[in-house]
């Protein structure tokens, strides 16, 4: 595809390069948590596309009503973001899913992670669990 003279090159599509193993034989696979999914539903299906099967997208919302979080390969109920352990829940989920990734989708979380940075300023979750 080719928007303006920029190509996009998808992977998926590539040549096989002799020799070359995928993400997921040098087990690469990269997990993704989605907070606060609700309604982005195609939020979800863009990440699990792109993953392709090297790697999890899981989702959480505080309702069971969200239905973004029945189109990851896994999701959590969790409490709502001004709830005391909310984070800790978080942090629960990113070691136990093995999270290399967390996205939130609204700006309430974006502040509360913010303020919870030294949790979350590691290059992954996994990194600040296993200390």
């Amino acid at each position: 595809m080719c928007l303006r003279g920029i190509h996009k090159l998808d992977m998926r599509k590539a040549p096989e390069i002799p020799g070359h193993k995928s993400r997921a034989e040098m087990g690469l696979n990269m997990n993704i948590l989605i907070l606060s999914a609700g309604t982005r539903n195609k939020v979800v299906q863009y990440f699990k596309r792109e993953l392709a099967g090297e790697g999890k997208v899981i989702a959480s919302d505080c309702s069971d009503l969200a239905p973004a979080v029945y189109d990851a390969d896994k999701f959590y109920l969790v409490p709502r973001i001004d709830e005391p352990g909310y984070i800790d829940v978080v942090l629960d989920i990113c070691k136990k899913e093995k999270v290399d990734g967390v996205f939130s989708l609204i700006d309430p979380e974006l502040s509360l992670l913010a303020r919870k940075g030294t949790v979350f300023g590691y290059r992954n979750a996994a990194d600040y669990l296993a200390l």
